[in-house]
């Protein structure tokens, strides 16, 4: 890999870190404000998809795919990093949590 010798010289994170990083700053602030709509639809929890009580009913509900590019769409990918993040996280404003 020859960017990875600049990149760890710069302090940067590999593309993937920064990719996990923002798409979990994105559905907490969807989650948060309730807004844009169209994303508050695809990150639906899994009391509303179950309607019965669970010990996940906090934790968001993500489709079930077959193929690796289903794994790659915010349906899927935002959710699972979401509901793997600790629940003190969670619990911070917006702009704590992207800080």
């Amino acid at each position: 890999d020859h960017v990875s010798a600049s990149r760890d010289a710069a302090n940067m994170l590999p593309m993937k870190t920064v990719c996990r990083a923002l798409t979990c700053c994105l559905v907490h602030r969807v989650l948060t404000l309730g807004e844009p709509q169209y994303l508050v639809d695809r990150l639906p929890s899994r009391g509303e998809v179950a309607h019965r009580s669970t010990r996940q009913r906090g934790r968001l509900h993500f489709p079930r795919v077959r193929l690796e590019i289903g794994r790659k769409g915010f349906s899927y990918f935002g959710p699972k990093l979401y509901n793997d993040l600790p629940c003190s996280l969670k619990t911070f404003n917006v702009n704590s949590f992207k800080d």
